[in-house]
């Protein structure tokens, strides 16, 4: 049997209509060779989380960068995106209009 190593976030009782009348668990139990491909107790904010790998000297170096401009790796990742989208889109407007 596998040990657990440390208990998720707590989570409400919600009645699980395929199983009648059980209940989700009070916590989450994680083994000890539990790995996962997605960010855990991530917070969306009203966006769907992504995952992107990127080793942790450059995340942490990315961490100071976005810091001295005053935003988030989010916040700054957004900009890039939209910035990106925005370039894209106007050589498409004048690659057409040649």
């Amino acid at each position: 049997m596998i040990e657990p190593v440390c208990m998720g976030p707590p989570y409400p009782k919600v009645p699980i209509a395929a199983m009648g009348t059980r209940w989700a668990p009070e916590r989450q139990r994680v083994p000890v060779d539990c790995t996962v491909s997605y960010a855990v107790h991530m917070t969306t904010k009203g966006t769907t989380g992504r995952v992107v790998r990127v080793d942790k000297e450059t995340w942490d170096a990315y961490a100071e960068v976005c810091a001295a401009k005053g935003l988030s790796r989010a916040a700054d990742l957004r900009v890039y995106i939209n910035r990106e989208i925005a370039a894209h889109k106007r050589r498409l407007r004048e690659a057409s209009s040649d």
